[in-house]
């Protein structure tokens, strides 16, 4: 079973609560998506099961992977913006 790691934390929105998570499976890879009602596609870098500590949280959710310098390019931000 995956050991969340010390720094590796999922903040619950609305609740303000922050925990400690594991990712603990690659679901797929470069994944195309499609949003008709926003007119949105794309492709996922990744996406990961996402379990906390004590097992209660299992999920799938998108992992944008960014490489390379620090930017503040809005286009960056905007999509990984989009993904909650």
């Amino acid at each position: 079973r995956p050991i969340p790691h010390p720094q590796a934390r999922v903040l619950e929105e609305g609740r303000g609560l922050v925990r400690p998570i594991a990712l603990s499976k690659l679901e797929a890879c470069e994944e195309n998506v499609w949003c008709h009602a926003y007119g949105l596609k794309g492709k996922i870098d990744a996406t990961v099961r996402v379990n906390d500590q004590d097992q209660a949280m299992n999920v799938l959710a998108p992992l944008e992977l960014k490489t390379g310098q620090l930017t503040t390019a809005i286009a960056h931000r905007a999509q990984t913006l989009l993904y909650t």
